[in-house]
């Protein structure tokens, strides 16, 4: 990996980690813990619809 790669990763790990504390601080730790956890309650319900709408009853051959 380049320098201008590894500088372009640190960068982007940095803005993540001052986004998180930022978000993390404050009144808006309440409404981001709630509204991350009901993206997480709806990631779940559609990963839980798609393992429940697979049929795979037919056989395949080669």
């Amino acid at each position: 990996m380049n320098t201008t790669g590894k500088i372009t990763l640190g960068l982007g790990i940095a803005s993540a980690a001052l986004l998180a504390a930022y978000l993390f601080t404050g009144d808006r730790k309440k409404k981001t813990t709630e509204f991350i956890a009901k993206k997480a309650d709806d990631l779940k319900r559609t990963i839980q619809k798609k393992i429940e709408s697979f049929d795979d009853s037919e056989a395949h051959y080669i």
